[in-house]
């Protein structure tokens, strides 16, 4: 077996995750939902570790989170701030949006729908762009190891 090609599919970087670190102010209420440092590298050593936000899914105008139960109610508005780790460019976004739709999640948490009202918009493309790039990165990798 020639180790060149071997070498050329498998790159440890292509396993290196993305992580998003996500904290909510909800200026409504007055409340937040942050995840305490300690905890968190606490918790990556057993992994166990659970963001308490996570993101689901950018929309045209907003995105679908999942947090903790009862974090929000509809019409509020939060202050999200936004933070990639592990990734090649040092990317924060920070946001306020208004929530337009709560769903009870099976594992007590709920996801929201969120609109973005005032943002950056050049930090919102590329925190956008960045996950864009991670997915097609994980696209060409699996046609590689299918051959096609």
């Amino acid at each position: 077996m020639n180790n060149k090609n071997t070498d050329d599919l498998i790159n440890v970087n292509d396993f290196q995750s993305m992580e998003l670190k996500i904290s909510m102010l909800n200026t409504t209420s007055q409340t937040d939902v942050k995840d305490d440092t300690k905890k968190i590298e606490l918790a990556k050593l057993d992994g166990s570790y659970t963001p308490s936000i996570k993101l689901v899914e950018f929309l045209d105008k907003g995105m679908q989170l999942e947090v903790p139960a009862r974090a929000c109610s509809k019409g509020h508005i939060l202050l999200l701030n936004f933070k990639v780790l592990n990734s090649s460019k040092n990317i924060e976004f920070s946001a306020s949006v208004r929530v337009l739709e709560i769903k009870p999640l099976i594992n007590g948490n709920e996801s929201i729908v969120v609109n973005l009202l005032k943002y950056d918009q050049t930090a919102w493309n590329n925190l956008q762009q960045l996950f864009n790039n991670r997915q097609e990165e994980i696209n060409d990798f699996l046609k590689a190891v299918k051959g096609y």
